[in-house]
């Protein structure tokens, strides 16, 4: 099983793209969570690179900004390249699912739902083509 679930702030406001999957454009958003773990009195920030595909990526965009917390699912990835002769390696995160948390601003319209089940069973060139909304 490969599952994570993360509390934490978004670092910035999603950076969404479109992609050309098959005969059709799917959202693709990348996005930084700041996550905190205090143990013996002492805290420390991990920095963590996450995807979202498709609605969630789209409804991610609409209604979260730098700042915002967010309750996250993902499954963990490693991505393997080579520079300059040299190997490199990032594990990044898949967010399956996310739930807002805290409260939107008052000027600010509700996110319709408040959270996003990514498909299963994708793959980073073939995303599903529905999302289901789901709660923790």
């Amino acid at each position: 099983m490969n599952v994570c679930i993360f509390k934490g702030n978004l670092t910035r406001d999603p950076e969404t793209v479109y992609v050309t999957s098959g005969d059709r454009k799917v959202a693709k958003s990348k996005i930084t969570l700041a996550v905190n773990d205090k143990r013996g009195g002492r805290e420390q920030t991990s920095f963590l690179d996450m995807e979202l595909w498709d609605s969630s990526a789209e409804v991610l965009q609409k209604y979260a900004k730098k700042g915002d917390p967010l309750l996250v699912e993902a499954s963990i990835r490693q991505e393997n390249w080579e520079k300059d002769g040299q190997k490199r390696s990032k594990l990044t995160f898949r967010v399956n699912r996310f739930d807002f948390l805290g409260k939107a601003k008052a000027n600010e319209t509700e996110p319709e739902a408040e959270s996003q089940n990514e498909g299963e069973g994708e793959s980073e060139t073939e995303p599903a083509s529905e999302s289901a909304v789901a709660s923790f």
